[in-house]
């Protein structure tokens, strides 16, 4: 398959994989290789339980044949990214002005995009592109996002609070209740691990409920009309090197 150049520090780094295979035979590698998660919008598996994965074709197999079972043109996403890219032809001409959708084993995910409140923003064209092309800013992942803040900081501030604890002078307290001390700093040193766990737990159940079957008619209508406006006004500049199957 012929390569653009590969950024140094790409998110994802393929493994050897076999010759001669059927793309749905390479799913296992697929995943392994993609940290289980989309590679357009990042959502995880375990984030997703009631949403199918898929095996994505970059080049789509309508218009480059002779990639399908190439597992470089293979990438392993959710089904609702999958469906909104589509199958769009672009050619090395727009390409170069920097119209194509990101790629992890490719591109570096930083220096694409940004994130603002809830929000993905394109630091280059290519991020820009991206972000209209699979609606990286649907309400499903907003509030996935959202989910994955309020997490985050749960945990840090339940660590933080026993490292807290731990710089605490034992020595300066009474003898009398010293013991007591030590005692509840290991006791609470031992919940950390426990408390991680219990978040971990909540981040999947919380995912079956408000992510499952995409956005169920929540997503904002101006906000995708406004996206397919500037795809189209895209299209119109470059109407002799923009196809969609």
């Amino acid at each position: 398959m012929p390569n653009e150049v590969v950024e140094k520090g790409a998110d994802v780094v393929r493994s050897q994989a076999p010759t001669g295979m059927k793309y749905q035979d390479y799913k296992p590698l697929l995943r392994r290789d993609f940290f289980f998660s989309c590679a357009y919008c990042t959502m995880s598996e375990s984030e997703a339980t009631a949403i199918r994965f898929t095996i994505d074709h970059y080049e789509s197999q309508k218009h480059r044949p002779d990639l399908i079972n190439e597992y470089e043109n293979l990438l392993y996403c959710c089904d609702e990214c999958n469906t909104r890219k589509g199958a769009r032809l672009l050619s090395e001409k727009i390409k170069n002005l920097g119209y194509r959708i990101f790629r992890p084993d490719w591109d570096q995910r930083e220096r694409h995009f940004s994130v603002s409140e809830l929000r993905v923003e394109g630091k280059t064209a290519i991020g820009e592109f991206t972000i209209d092309a699979v609606a990286l800013n649907r309400s499903s992942l907003r509030r996935l996002r959202d989910l994955r803040r309020r997490l985050t900081e749960c945990e840090e501030y339940v660590a933080g609070g026993v490292h807290s604890l731990r710089k605490f002078p034992m020595d300066g307290l009474p003898k009398e209740i010293k013991a007591r001390a030590f005692r509840a700093v290991k006791d609470a040193s031992s919940a950390v691990q426990g408390a991680a766990e219990e978040i971990d737990e909540l981040l999947r159940m919380a995912s079956k409920s408000p992510l499952d079957g995409g956005d169920s008619g929540v997503n904002d209508i101006k906000e995708d009309k406004e996206r397919l406006k500037r795809l189209k006004a895209i299209s119109a500049l470059h109407p002799e090197v923009w196809r969609r199957g």
